[in-house]
């Protein structure tokens, strides 16, 4: 997966002389002669410490880091967080059933052996309303292939040099595509090597994957190395006989759905095995759950020509609709007068009744905000660019107010990203669907635009310069402004974005976030990846381009499309026949064959089945179709005019 691909600095002091700097997410390497030392810190802001055998380390790294591994104060943090959002470990006492809703990968620290296990966080949502989430032990792997029928010998030698790193080993017959011969049911013997968590794979890959490219281009060569002499194995005789590396680069929590067959938006029984869970599939249950939606809106100050700027603009009004009840709150410091409940409801089927709260300033509107939130727990939450401006932009502002928004409502902004996701929570930005889903032109992808396309009326427009201004002069114009995108948004969600989404994260491996998010070229690679899986298919490495490519006599590092994007499927079903009135006639069947095969008799057809005799002389007449000295009569003279346009 993306998180744990990613290394950051961290310091550590082995054992032995010395202390150095290594690339790991936790403790680094020691001095020269001192040992590797593994920890596992980084999560999100702020620093964690890891412990490994070779000392302490420090990790600060964006929020996904954090999967790769937790201390045991940042797990105990995190379970407390995700409590107070209604999320409590399921880890004793009776079965519970309950839908998935998202999916989120941690770490374990196993009781027995202290060893950090890798494992997937299920978040569920019972037929009440209630929440929880549970663990669920998962080991990560990829395939290695040898040659000369090595794998024993490969299998000892890996799991003594990466002891304490490989939790299991097993020769596993696959079919590969790559043999010539795969058609005739040829299998090629792989070894899987499993982990006990991501960050042990990353570095056994990390080592292997150079001597894999070695050996790949030494075999290209025609060289397939010296060999051992006198019976002695050295290293490199090992090291030779890896000759492929496979499915290394799956991300964990892909990688889980697809073995286990554990599908987001899906009913299951969850049972308690201490600290992990077993998840049986209820085949009873398709309905989706009744998960509350949030969908809001915010407007903010602005200098004069300029865009938003969060360092020193604020939030003056925050609208949502919370299952089809609206709030908006106002802050009265860019707002003239106070504001009365009011109804905003551009079509009948589209309602809007809103609750307003007039509060004094921006940090009292925001905490409003914090505090409905905590207390209606939403288990998705709509936007329309959230992405890129009303989360980050409430991000910022609640630090200026010393309040921490992933403490609060469990979000947070990964910049490099460009996404603000939650472990718990859905985060659906409705202008992905917008972009990858509706078919509108480029130009007609504002919400504006969409909400006139889809939803078939005309929201309220105000130019952005004025919003300031008529906040104070106008309160009530911009109150009805400011809703309406909170409507548009939401109804929009619940009418397109909803069923949609959550029935592809029925069949597609992926959390709806990135159902939501990736684009539909790696959606179908991950139904192949489960069709493989399921047939028992080796699934071959991403085709990686050479880097030599020159455009304009100049070296290029990198080639990529230049203009164009990835057009989507039209989604739905379609009638691949034409729809034709017939009727069978069983005297008509012993005519059929000899119609077929001369297409140019079918009009004689009916003829022929009162005078059947007439059959073998009707060849000739097609050969002879000029011949007019027939006797009048005969059985030449009528083939010729039943096929010559002579019968009726």
């Amino acid at each position: 997966m993306s998180a744990p691909q990613r290394s950051f600095s961290g310091r550590g002091s082995g054992k032995g002389k010395g202390s150095g700097k290594g690339s790991f997410a936790g403790g680094g390497k020691g001095g020269k002669s001192g040992k590797e030392g593994r920890g596992f810190g980084g999560k999100g802001k702020g620093t964690r410490k890891g412990k490994g055998k070779g000392g302490e380390g420090k990790g600060n790294g964006p929020p996904e880091v954090r999967h790769t591994g937790f201390s045991r104060i940042s797990k105990q943090d995190e379970d407390a967080l995700e409590s107070s959002l209604g999320f409590e470990n399921f880890t004793e006492g009776e079965d519970r059933v309950g839908w998935l809703m998202n999916i989120s990968t941690t770490s374990l620290e196993d009781k027995e052996t202290g060893t950090v296990l890798s494992a997937i966080n299920c978040y569920f949502m019972c037929q009440d309303g209630d929440t929880f989430k549970a663990h669920v032990k998962f080991f990560p792997y990829f395939y290695v292939a040898v040659k000369d029928n090595a794998e024993s010998e490969i299998e000892a030698y890996l799991r003594r040099k990466y002891e304490g790193k490989i939790a299991e080993t097993a020769v596993v017959p696959k079919e590969d595509l790559d043999l010539k011969n795969h058609l005739s049911g040829l299998q090629r013997p792989y070894l899987k090597i499993s982990f006990y968590n991501v960050q042990d794979l990353m570095e056994v890959r990390k080592e292997i994957h150079p001597i894999v490219a070695r050996n790949v281009a030494r075999s290209k060569a025609g060289n397939s190395g010296a060999g051992s002499e006198r019976g002695t194995v050295r290293l490199e005789d090992y090291l030779d006989s890896i000759v492929d590396i496979r499915e290394y680069d799956v991300p964990y929590h892909v990688r889980f759905e697809i073995d286990t067959g554990v599908r987001c938006a899906m009913w299951y029984t969850v049972k308690a095995k201490g600290d992990t869970a077993v998840l049986e599939r209820r085949k009873d249950m398709l309905g989706f759950a009744e998960v509350r939606v949030c969908a809001f809106d915010i407007e903010t100050s602005k200098l004069p020509l300029q865009f938003p700027n969060a360092a020193t603009d604020h939030v003056m009004m925050i609208s949502y609709m919370l299952d089809k009840q609206g709030y908006l709150i106002v802050n009265r410091e860019y707002v003239g007068e106070d504001i009365d409940d009011f109804e905003y409801t551009p079509k009948p089927e589209f309602q809007g009744p809103f609750i307003v709260w007039n509060e004094p300033d921006e940090r009292s509107l925001l905490r409003r905000w914090f505090d409905h939130m905590q207390e209606a727990k939403p288990g998705i939450y709509v936007t329309y660019n959230g992405d890129w401006f009303d989360w980050p932009f409430i991000e910022q502002r609640a630090e200026v107010h010393g309040m921490d928004m992933y403490q609060e409502v469990g979000f947070r902004w990964d910049k490099k990203a460009g996404e603000v996701r939650s472990n718990s929570a859905l985060h659906l930005d409705a202008l992905c669907w917008v972009k990858r889903d509706s078919y509108l032109p480029q130009g007609s992808q504002g919400l504006k635009a969409v909400t006139k396309a889809k939803l078939g009326y005309d929201p309220l427009e105000v130019d952005p310069e004025d919003m300031v201004r008529l906040a104070w002069e106008t309160p009530q114009m911009m109150a009805s402004y400011s809703v309406s995108d909170a409507v548009c948004t939401y109804y929009l969600y619940m009418k397109y974005v909803h069923p949609f989404i959550l029935s592809l994260s029925m069949i597609i491996p992926m959390s709806p976030d990135e159902v939501l998010r990736k684009g539909s070229g790696t959606l179908c690679e991950a139904l192949l990846m489960v069709e493989a899986y399921e047939k028992n298919i080796i699934c071959p490495n991403k085709y990686v381009s050479p880097k030599e490519k020159m455009h304009g006599g100049k070296l290029l590092e990198s080639e990529t499309y230049i203009g164009g994007h990835v057009e989507c499927l039209h989604s739905g079903i379609y009638r691949a026949d034409l729809p034709c009135q017939f009727r069978l006639k069983r005297r008509m069947l012993p005519v059929a064959p000899y119609a077929l095969e001369h297409r140019r008799m079918l009009p004689v057809a009916p003829y022929a089945l009162e005078h059947r005799r007439m059959l073998p002389v009707a060849p000739y007449a097609l050969e002879h179709r000029r011949m007019k000295q027939c006797r009048r009569g005969s059985k030449m003279h009528v083939a010729l005019l039943c096929i010559f346009g002579g019968f009726h």
